[in-house]
């Protein structure tokens, strides 16, 4: 849980109540938790300290909640699925015990070649439904990318995986933990958002640092990394024209002439639907589709971001 001090009062946690009881609901489903989101919208806190301080207060044994971080590099050997497989299995230390297994960033067991061939077996879907027919474990994952998480979870798990979205704080969380009147937490939660992480900071400066290195040194390093983007000058460009006009009707075509007249730039509307395709599998933005009532179907184009 996260906790601050300003001015000397001790900040009460994020208690994340509505995911804690998702989980606490699906326990034992018979399915694999899939619990994705943003980086740094809190999932690890949700699963790894609020759920599992739940369960050890329950009763269960705390060397009955195996863990693995993959963001981890103490960790890197298990991001191969076959040695992930063979940690969690080794550490089932009785068949007739009830064991909770937490992997943290699921995605790393992604190899590069795996995510960009769509006819390439992901291995760690093998893994998971290997998982599945241990009846003593219920087994929790955690991802930052949805296409990885979603891509095939209807064909590989066969109905057997149940997806949690985790959001950053909503205003009620955050208005609860920070400490502030009503009036002063809505305006700096409309300013810098719901991030858990900024409840512990305290000056204005320490916050936008945060915040800009976490679209500079994460978002936008992860996906160019993962992607192999070969223009990061128009994924950002990108960004900030879906930001400066979002939930505004719009289309690949359209974005792509406003960013070609603001900078200058002869940038395709294929590319820029790619590069919406790696920012909203990133969970950085949603897609909004218009529905046809009429016809009661979707718009494939235009939508809201």
């Amino acid at each position: 849980m996260l906790y601050r001090l300003r001015k000397g009062m001790i900040m009460m946690p994020a208690k994340r109540e509505y995911y804690l009881n998702q989980l606490i609901k699906k326990q034992w489903n018979g399915r694999i938790k899939i619990i994705c989101g943003m980086h740094q919208c809190g999932k690890s806190t949700i699963l790894f300290e609020i759920f599992r301080q739940y369960l050890l207060n329950s009763g269960v044994k705390e060397d009955h909640i195996i863990t693995l971080a993959l963001d981890d590099d103490m960790n890197a050997p298990y991001r191969d699925p076959a040695e992930l497989s063979r940690y969690v299995r080794e550490s089932v230390l009785s068949s007739e015990d009830k064991y909770y297994v937490f992997i943290d960033e699921i995605q790393y067991t992604i190899s590069r070649k795996e995510l960009r061939n769509p006819d390439e077996p992901v291995r760690i879907y093998s893994v998971l439904n290997g998982f599945l027919h241990m009846k003593n474990i219920d087994v929790y994952v955690t991802g930052s990318n949805s296409k990885l998480l979603s891509r095939d979870i209807s064909t590989e798990f066969r109905g057997r995986g149940d997806t949690i979205h985790i959001y950053p704080l909503s205003f009620r969380e955050f208005f609860e933990a920070a400490g502030l009147d009503k009036t002063d937490a809505y305006s700096e939660y409309m300013t810098y958002g719901g991030m858990p992480y900024l409840l512990s900071l305290d000056t204005d400066e320490d916050k936008y640092h945060y915040l800009e290195e976490l679209f500079e040194e994460i978002y936008f390093k992860d996906i160019e990394e993962r992607y192999s983007v070969n223009l990061p000058g128009v994924l950002r460009n990108l960004t900030s024209s879906l930001c400066s006009s979002a939930g505004s009707l719009t289309n690949a075509a359209k974005i792509s002439r406003t960013i070609n007249s603001v900078r200058g730039t002869k940038t395709d509307a294929e590319t820029i639907d790619r590069y919406l395709g790696y920012l909203t599998d990133s969970f950085l933005f949603q897609e909004a589709l218009r529905f046809d009532v009429k016809g009661k179907k979707y718009f494939e184009y235009p939508s809201k971001f």
